[in-house]
């Protein structure tokens, strides 16, 4: 896991220059396992929002602009990610304390298969 640490100059110090701090913000948001990563920011405004469902907190107006504003971005962005039904069950091989072991297959890649078989044997 890539740290949070920024890219310091020779002496120690951030770069003063716009551009350089620029370039740098965009290497935090493009480089994998960043704490910073695109992935991770999304995650944690989804996680934010959730947190604001919480009864209590859903009366206090800060809270109630900010998931008015941002509620149907979150929504959009859980709708875009990986879920179950992306996915078959291909076998079960364990189960625990915690849940099951399955062996899956990518729903996707089993269309785009068929498709290039369907033109590769029948277009060709």
């Amino acid at each position: 896991m890539a740290s949070c640490d920024a890219e310091l100059l020779s002496n120690g110090e951030i770069p003063t220059e716009l551009l350089s701090r620029t370039r740098m913000l965009e290497k935090f948001v493009s480089t994998p396992g960043s704490c910073l990563h695109a992935d991770a920011l999304l995650d944690s405004i989804v996680a934010l929002k959730k947190d604001c469902e919480f009864r209590g907190a859903a009366r206090i107006p800060s809270i109630e602009k900010f998931s008015n504003r941002y509620g149907a971005m979150c929504q959009s962005v859980l709708d875009c990610r990986i879920a179950k039904s992306d996915f078959t069950l291909i076998k079960v091989i364990g189960r625990g304390a915690f849940g099951l072991v399955q062996v899956v297959s990518v729903v996707c890649l089993l269309v785009y298969l068929f498709i290039y078989l369907f033109v590769c044997l029948f277009v060709v």
